[in-house]
């Protein structure tokens, strides 16, 4: 028994307490806004999309948000995100003001987050963060002088004083059913069925990590609980290729194929990504070494990694995007592949395109 699971142990009627605690506050919280005692402030001459979730971390909601954006683009729409650029040292600062996300900047995802700076990056879009939401976007649309006509609020699900369009909620089809208690206990940040019914569109992403049973049955639970004006989309994923860390060269998922890899990453639920990479790769892992989620990587780290991997005589290590823009300049005796996930959601992308259309 390790330390983390002996204090959680000897804590676990304080835990309790507080947990009951926070989930009545946003329990009241919400009920402000069900019952139009607190109006949301809505953003003019713009759609707004918010994407979140219901427990703190691992639903895949950032590869979700790249789709949408990326096929909105695609369709004509000009489209920004608004993010608070958790982990980073601007959210850090709690600072109160906005500020638009530079990839190029030394050590952008220390001080933007990770997430901001790898979606910025690869979606070549404008990308600001900001603790209020709808200040954020205000700021985002002044810019680019209103040239903006569809805001994606990143994380938005519970920051209600943002008025949405559409309501997209992140479902992870491997979370277990502890996970929904509430925070601190657990990693729930609401109540599980009234946020269900709040949504326009539930996204039950990793439908290709669970077995056909255990989906059926989530998919007939979700059916049950939602509101009739609900739809329900599945989300598959998966990685078909490799990209070599600053290089644009190519490696084929197929082509790992019994080679011995050493993964590292710093997520929410890495052995989600290590069952990812076994899947579509058939590779061989020789281990892998695991950060808390949004961590940054120091050199001291690294080093530790790169000794690791050739004891265990891995051809590559092994990361994810999000973790890739951390690693910037960084050169190791042994190369650092990039996975690319791809997610396979096309009644998603359909029913998006059709209501902002309306």
């Amino acid at each position: 028994m390790n330390i983390e699971t002996m204090l959680r142990i000897l804590l676990f009627p304080v835990l309790v307490v507080l947990a009951v605690l926070y989930a009545a506050v946003m329990f009241l919280r919400n009920c402000l806004f069900d019952f139009n005692l607190r109006k949301p402030n809505r953003v003019l001459d713009a759609k707004v999309i918010c994407v979140g979730n219901l427990t703190a971390g691992g639903t895949g909601k950032t590869p979700v948000v790249a789709l949408l954006v990326q096929e909105l683009i695609k369709k004509g729409f000009a489209t920004g995100i608004v993010s608070r650029g958790y982990g980073g040292t601007y959210e850090k600062s709690l600072a109160k003001s906005s500020v638009q996300v530079d990839p190029k900047i030394e050590n952008a995802a220390r001080v933007f987050g990770d997430e901001p700076t790898w979606l910025c990056e690869e979606l070549k879009t404008q990308v600001w963060v900001g603790r209020d939401k709808f200040s954020t976007a205000l700021s985002m649309l002044r810019d680019s002088q209103d040239k903006v006509n569809v805001v994606l609020a990143d994380d938005a699900f519970q920051h209600r004083q943002l008025a949405r369009d559409l309501d997209i909620l992140i479902i992870d089809a491997t979370a277990k059913c502890h996970e929904y208690l509430p925070l601190p206990l657990a990693r729930g940040r609401e109540d599980f069925i009234l946020g269900l019914r709040r949504a326009d569109i539930i996204v039950l992403n990793k439908i290709n990590l669970v077995s056909q049973a255990r989906l059926q049955n989530i998919e007939r639970l979700l059916m049950f609980l939602k509101s009739k004006k609900t739809l329900l989309v599945s989300v598959s994923n998966r990685i078909e290729e490799f990209s070599f860390l600053g290089s644009t060269q190519k490696l084929q998922a197929k082509a790992l194929k019994g080679e011995a890899i050493f993964l590292v990453s710093a997520i929410a639920k890495p052995a989600q990504f290590t069952e990812l990479v076994l899947q579509n790769t058939g590779a061989k892992l020789v281990g892998e070494k695991l950060f808390s989620d949004h961590s940054n990587f120091e050199i001291q780290s690294l080093q530790l990694v790169e000794k690791v991997a050739l004891e265990k005589k891995a051809k590559y290590i092994v990361v994810t995007e999000k973790d890739a823009v951390k690693l910037k300049g960084v050169e190791l005796k042994v190369p650092i592949l990039v996975s690319s996930l791809k997610l396979s959601a096309p009644e998603l992308l359909d029913a998006v395109v059709s209501r902002l259309s309306r």
